[in-house]
């Protein structure tokens, strides 16, 4: 995003929340760069930041696409500290995104303002190989495998023929029948990308996973991988109209489920007409866009300073 607002002119600095120093980092991007608009993503800052940034005249924007920010993952003492610093900030917005209706309703019920829904911005597309073999692929982290493990590991014990299925995100490297596990890194997930003709996103049914963000469905769409996903909000979202020719939707969360759904996206031609669905989508969830949702009715007589955790 940040990239795409300089394309348009706007000048643009980053601060980083995983650095210990980032308040007093922050605070002198603030004076020495005084920026028209502040983009925070990921964290929730303390409330005394955010009306530094509102009473300065500068536009607050918050951006999120994980349910983490609203307590979900948290325990019950912590998540209910979580909802009333984030409120206090939502207050304080000119403009909130999220990347789902469900997390829209949250953020709506938290501060009284209707958020926007925007599921990306979309990677870079890159050009796929042809004649690509009967390859599934997941990719995502150890905190999240035991989805994958679950729901489709007994899909490719027992209930297909031929089928590999290629894991990046495993805690270890390490092969079994027609499983290969990969820990994450990315050149290995490019090589993945590459090899397979069908990704998976599979997710329990779950109040956590109604919020999640989906975003390597775009990862998938981007390297011309024909996605297999859940029936989450998130995803239709996402995918749109075009959801029924670029995708296949498991029915549930069960093997016999999943199963079905990997076989029936085997057979999808990525066709000139998939390719133009998929264009369609990344036109809509582009940078370019997200830029301009950003910046939208900001005096353009400094810069965007991005404030977020990494």
């Amino acid at each position: 995003m940040l990239s795409a607002l300089r394309t348009k002119g706007w000048e643009t600095a980053r601060v980083s929340a995983a650095s210990k120093t980032w308040p007093l980092e922050f605070l002198v991007r603030l004076v020495t760069f005084d920026p028209s608009v502040v983009i925070i993503q990921k964290i929730a800052p303390p409330s005394w930041y955010c009306k530094i940034i509102a009473q300065s005249g500068r536009t607050l924007v918050f951006e999120c696409d994980d349910a983490i920010q609203i307590g979900y993952g948290s325990d019950r003492l912590e998540a209910p500290k979580m909802r009333t610093r984030l409120g206090n900030l939502l207050r304080k917005c000119d403009r909130i995104i999220v990347s789902n209706s469900v997390l829209a309703v949250d953020f709506a019920e938290l501060c009284g303002q209707q958020a926007i829904v925007f599921p990306g911005p979309a990677p870079a597309k890159f050009a796929a190989p042809q004649g690509r073999g009967r390859v599934v692929l997941w990719l995502g982290s150890p905190s999240t495998l035991n989805n994958v493990r679950s729901i489709v590991y007994p899909v490719f014990e027992s209930l297909m023929d031929d089928a590999k299925l290629i894991v990046v995100g495993a805690e270890a490297e390490s092969s079994f029948g027609a499983v290969t596990e990969h820990v994450w890194s990315h050149e290995r997930q490019t090589i993945a990308l590459m090899q397979a003709r069908v990704g998976i996103a599979p997710q329990a049914t779950d109040e956590w996973s109604r919020r999640k963000a989906f975003y390597k469905v775009l990862e998938y769409l981007a390297a011309s991988v024909v996605p297999v996903v859940p029936d989450q909000p998130a995803v239709h979202a996402l995918l749109g109209a075009e959801e029924a020719e670029l995708a296949v939707i498991a029915e549930d969360d069960t093997p016999a489920a999943w199963s079905a759904a990997i076989n029936r996206a085997l057979t999808i031609e990525v066709n000139e007409h998939w390719i133009m669905m998929r264009d369609r989508v990344f036109d809509r969830w582009s940078a370019d866009r997200l830029a301009q949702l950003v910046v939208a009715d900001s005096a353009r007589d400094s810069g965007a300073t991005d404030m977020g955790a990494t």
